[in-house]
């Protein structure tokens, strides 16, 4: 089966838009009905990721979209970038995209079992994502408790 592997995921923001500190991005991409996300990166303009993310290919979906989004607490998440991209048409070659201060690699691989490698690298990104929100929420019970007690 073939499927769309994105990995390599590294951002250098000058978008600043959280208020008290520096941003909390994610990194989210949309293929036809799925989508997967990168956990949060607390407090970094300047970040990176090791999540690689696996799509089935469907070659009735051309293109895929990229969200880069900011973490908010008190209000609704922002989008850094949102942006409509086309799926790479050769098998087993990455491509390289620099898309407003994030860089990642995209490839289209024939893949023997890789649902396996889904469900398991989906499973890691769930726990360091709820491992970071609960260290996020910690640091801000602290900073509350700090200043106001």
């Amino acid at each position: 089966m073939e499927y769309i592997v994105f990995k390599d995921f590294s951002l250098k923001s000058k978008k600043q838009l959280d208020f008290f500190s520096q941003n909390d991005p994610y990194v989210n991409i949309k293929y036809g009905e799925d989508s997967r996300r990168t956990h949060t990166k607390w407090d970094s303009n300047n970040c990176s990721w090791s999540d690689i993310m696996l799509f089935p290919y469907n070659s009735d979906h051309e293109r895929f979209r990229l969200e880069v989004i900011e973490t908010n607490t008190l209000s609704p998440d922002s989008y850094m970038t949102k942006e409509d991209l086309c799926v790479p048409l050769f098998m087993s070659e990455d491509v390289q995209y620099n898309i407003n201060g994030l860089t990642f690699k995209v490839g289209l691989y024939r893949l023997e079992n890789a649902h396996k490698y889904e469900k398991r690298i989906e499973k890691q990104n769930e726990v360091k994502d709820e491992v970071l929100t609960l260290k996020r929420t910690v640091d801000v019970l602290n900073e509350y408790t700090q200043n106001h007690l």
